[in-house]
Order: C-alpha cells, then structure tokens, then sequence
C-alpha cells in the first residue's frame, strides 16, 4: 500500500480524562491529557496495522467501525461548528510502510 490511510479519531474529555476513538477501527484510548491520549492512539494504532498482511491493508481488512452514535458526533461536529468546542475531532493518517502515524 503506497499512500497513507486517512483515518478518523474523535477525542473527548469525561470526569478528567480523555478519550480517544478511532472511527474506523474501532480502537480507543483514555489518558490523562490530550497529548498522553495522542501518544497512546498512534502506540494502538501501529500496533493494530502490524497484525494486518499487506493484501489485507489493500483489501481494507482493516476498517471495524465504531458504534453509530461515535461516528454520528464526527459527522454533526463536521456539520455543525458549534460542536467543536464540546468534542474535539482530528484526522490522522498511517503510513503502511514506515509504520508512523501522524495527526493532522
């Protein structure tokens, strides 16, 4: 696979902590600061990559979405600029190839 995969991960905060769910596998992640959570997504999100073949990647074996009511709150905090400041919403791509994950 030669191109990065754009995923989509919505983050959010509950009792002190934060969330982290990517929407298109399904992995989630808490820590105790925005940039803790960050650091644990891209660990989980490598790791889940790892475990696919390239034929796989290719195939997009990987997607597993989240539950509808995680990727409904993407789709109204991309709609709705309102929402922005009670969820925050990044984007993140993967690089099959180097194994790194960035946000966006």
């Amino acid at each position: 696979m030669s191109k990065p995969i754009s995923l989509r991960v919505v983050g959010f905060s509950r009792k002190g902590e934060q969330y982290f769910l990517c929407l298109d596998t399904d992995v989630a992640v808490r820590g105790d600061s925005v940039e803790n959570a960050k650091r644990k997504m891209v660990d989980a999100l490598r790791s889940y990559f790892e475990t696919f073949t390239e034929e796989e990647m290719e195939r997009g074996e990987y997607l597993r979405y989240s539950p509808l009511r995680y990727r409904v709150l993407w789709n109204a905090g991309m709609l709705l600029g309102f929402l922005r400041r009670l969820i925050q919403v990044f984007s993140a791509a993967y690089d099959p190839h180097s194994g790194q994950l960035k946000f966006a």
